[in-house]
């Protein structure tokens, strides 16, 4: 009789950690959250940052600050700078990609429209193969690579060098700007580089 008992309390609880494992155990696992971090640095005046639709953080004039542990994923970006006349600079407000353990990187100054405005972007997408994909605004304007012409996607088996400067201009009246790209990552993942430039009006 103790035998029987003790063999049905030993089946009880195998039972009872199968169902834990089946389905407690895989519940916790698919809700585990993954982060990322933005560093933000302003070029001029201060900015109110918010991912996912929440306030992170402010930067002053000239600061350069990293927000830590944000929720990895394809959510909004908003910037917006601070100013005592409502809605007088441009908003940034996109969707981009935060992949886990990954940095997203944005320096700006932001005008009071988005042609005003000026600044660059670098985050990473998931992707068959390693490129950097440079994405300009004004969309027309040209990349340089060791003052050579170069297509708007780079793959990075055909970049030797640890790191490289792009320069990006577009015509008489439009800044240029010179991008530092660390090329040191592989995988299926592709860097997304966006540069802004600032259009002097009446030009």
């Amino acid at each position: 009789m103790k035998n029987l008992i003790y063999i049905i309390l030993v089946i009880s609880v195998l039972i009872i950690s199968f169902i834990v494992y089946a389905f407690i155990t895989p519940s916790v696992i698919q809700t585990e959250e993954k982060f990322g971090q933005i560093n933000f640095k302003s070029l001029s005046g201060e900015y109110d940052l918010y991912w996912n639709n929440q306030y992170i953080g402010s930067v002053n004039e000239g600061e350069n600050k990293t927000f830590f542990k944000l929720r990895a994923g394809t959510f909004a970006l908003k910037v917006i700078r601070k100013s005592p006349i409502k809605d007088f600079f441009y908003e940034f407000n996109k969707n981009l990609t935060l992949l886990p353990n990954s940095e997203m990187v944005m320096e700006w100054e932001a005008g009071p429209t988005i042609e005003s405005s000026s600044g660059v972007l670098k985050y990473f997408v998931q992707s068959a193969k390693p490129n950097i994909i440079i994405n300009t605004y004004p969309n027309e304007a040209s990349v340089y690579l060791d003052d050579q012409l170069v297509d708007k996607i780079l793959p990075i088996e055909n970049i030797k060098k640890e790191a490289i400067w792009l320069k990006v201009k577009y015509k008489e009246g439009v800044e240029e700007k010179t991008v530092l790209i660390n090329t040191k990552f592989n995988g299926n993942i592709s860097m997304i580089v966006e540069v802004y430039l600032y259009i002097q009006p009446f030009v």
